[in-house]
């Protein structure tokens, strides 16, 4: 349920009340909850304390401009003394004392319009008890007897400055002193259903999000490795405008032709012909047999209704991913038309789930072929994450298909299933148990549709993979069709996950030589003790680099 939210704020000084404007705005428009500020709800002749009162009664949360002003005046003391819930928000530099001092805080002085809408959003976000067993503070080595010698280290214990590469950005599959990252970024669009066919808003939804793309790329705050669209590029098989704009999103992005290897597409339900009356009777056929996931498959070798579901339904589809220069999906006389990209940060895993999507009823209606599958998940490098991407949510599949999926992405660690077709924003964990003892967890991300209209959220989304810590943190940004028609970070995935971000997946060793992964971690265990963890991580390339270089003498 979306809370509402009173301002408290004094209106003595411009600051405050450019302050009290933004906060409201964010959680108006990006979080999405209800407001009450006394420049846009109390108008002139209203009895300002019987509105005050009012909005206390009205408001789960008061939130308090905090600045030097605020904490002078006495209105705004006396409202939220009778306020039931506050939650400081500090937007000045003092120190806050009296009866706030002993408040939480939620601390936005000194932060850029960015990082404050970050930390305000975080903020207010409800936290949950963790799913999965924390990590616990590292002990010190029990065989450390002499005291270790670091690179790059002045004899006070503070750092080298001028050795380190505190400053540099690295890069997805850059090298860090010899040691590959791993780390990478990527963009996540579905259902952008790209044609001729199209309204005013949503017209103006997608060219602004060109130019807010363009913005933020050249701003540096949307840095993109990989680019994943989840099927229906098209609207109903019409590919017409799909060439020029796809070009343009590219283009926004500073991506040139040379990248499109990068680019991976699946099929989605708009993407494929559904006109034949012959496919319709043929699915429709299998639904009121309640076919089995075996029967279906058996069914699907016949070579005429092969024909039927995938070399006549799949044609358009197949012409368009050729004139777009892109490869990512296996020519059609696959059967299963499904693909495996072996990639230097990932295993990623393209599925078709619209061999049988035929209308409305899809849902719960719709199988998979999953011995193909089967065959490309045996490729896959267990020292690298593994994203599978597909059109339909889990919900879309058969029962039994539900479950055979279950079992191949739990019994082959998949982390996160990328999907669309709902034109909202989504999230969902399934869970398996491996070996009969081992419970593992799939993320269902779904992205939003680029349609505007009361069902759909035209959305995309950013995440960022941390191949240290093994986390994928997501954000979602959509486009407010009310309000500034402009696009906005959005908190809906955020608050599906209660707070709980970024999302924790399996841990993954590093793909290090045995020997040298021994030495390596006795150095960073040794140095985050005696320094502190952040300041030993900007240090970590300086002190690895020795160990590194004698590694590569002794094998020359």
């Amino acid at each position: 349920m979306n809370k509402t939210y009173f301002i408290s704020y004094t209106t003595r000084s411009k600051n405050d009340v450019d302050w009290a404007r933004w906060i409201e705005y964010v959680l108006r428009v990006v979080v999405g909850g209800k407001t009450i500020m006394q420049e846009y709800d109390f108008r002139p002749g209203d009895n300002f304390k019987a509105c005050m009162d009012d909005a206390l009664k009205k408001a789960d949360i008061v939130i308090c401009v905090l600045t030097r002003a605020y904490m002078e005046s006495s209105n705004c003391w006396e409202e939220w003394s009778n306020a039931e819930r506050i939650i400081p928000v500090k937007c000045d530099d003092f120190e806050i004392k009296g009866l706030l001092k002993s408040r939480v805080y939620i601390n936005l002085y000194g932060l850029d319009k960015n990082a404050a809408r970050e930390t305000l959003v975080e903020g207010l976000s409800e936290k949950t008890r963790p799913y999965e067993e924390p990590e616990i503070p590292s002990a010190p080595r029990k065989d450390m007897t002499d005291e270790p010698v670091f690179s790059g280290f002045v004899k006070n214990n503070q750092p080298d400055r001028s050795q380190c590469n505190e400053h540099k950005v690295i890069k997805a599959g850059e090298k860090m002193n010899g040691i590959r990252t791993g780390s990478f970024h990527y963009l996540h669009f579905s259902d952008l259903h790209l044609s001729t066919e199209v309204d005013f808003d949503t017209y103006n939804a997608r060219e602004r999000l060109l130019d807010f793309l363009k913005k933020e790329t050249d701003a540096g705050n949307l840095p993109v490795d990989y680019i994943f669209i989840t099927g229906d590029i098209a609207y109903k098989n019409d590919f017409s405008d799909a060439k020029n704009y796809i070009k343009r999103l590219f283009e926004s992005l500073s991506w040139s032709t040379d990248k499109y290897s990068q680019v991976f597409w699946t099929v989605g339900n708009h993407d494929i012909s559904r006109k034949s009356e012959l496919r319709k009777l043929i699915i429709n056929d299998i639904r009121n047999a309640k076919s089995s996931l075996n029967q279906f498959q058996n069914r699907i070798k016949d070579p005429e209704i092969r024909d039927v579901l995938i070399k006549k339904g799949m044609d358009e589809y197949d012409c368009w991913h050729k004139e777009s220069g892109l490869y990512s999906y296996p020519h059609k006389t696959d059967i299963t038309y499904h693909a495996f990209h072996k990639l230097p940060h990932l295993n990623l895993i393209s599925i078709n789930t619209c061999l049988t999507s035929c209308d409305k009823n899809d849902k719960n209606n719709l199988f998979i072929i999953d011995n193909g599958l089967a065959e490309k998940l045996k490729n896959l490098d267990t020292n690298n994450p593994t994203f599978v991407i597909g059109h339909h949510g889990k919900e879309y599949f058969t029962d039994e298909t539900q479950t055979r999926l279950e079992h191949l992405f739990g019994d082959n660690m998949v982390d996160l299933y990328l999907c669309g077709h709902s034109h909202k924003p989504g999230y969902q964990v399934f869970a398996t148990e491996v070996q009969n003892q081992v419970q593992h967890q799939v993320h269902e991300i779904t992205c939003g549709g680029g349609f505007i209209d009361n069902s759909s959220v035209f959305s995309f989304m950013h995440g960022y993979y941390d191949r240290k810590e093994t986390t994928v943190t997501i954000k979602t940004y959509s486009y407010a069709d009310r309000g500034n028609h402009n696009w906005n970070l959005d908190v809906t995935l955020h608050s599906m996950l209660n707070g709980k971000t970024p999302i924790q997946l399996r841990k993954i060793e590093q793909n290090l030589q045995p020997t040298i992964k021994a030495k390596v971690s006795h150095v960073i265990d040794s140095g985050a003790l005696l320094f502190g963890k952040n300041e030993w991580i900007n240090n970590l390339p300086v002190a690895v680099e020795p160990i590194l270089k004698k590694e590569r003498t002794d094998n020359e």
